[in-house]
């Protein structure tokens, strides 16, 4: 799933630098697992 959010957003967001990138990437994955071990 974290393989294709990556390539999904780095098709949709080239222009990002490669260090907000990364964050994005990051925040794509954990954001979502925090979401979900809060609200269980």
């Amino acid at each position: 799933m974290a393989f294709g959010l990556n390539a999904l957003f780095a098709f949709r967001a080239p222009e990002l630098k490669r260090g907000r990138y990364w964050l994005a990437v990051a925040l794509l994955i954990v954001v979502p697992d925090v979401l979900y071990w809060n609200l269980r």
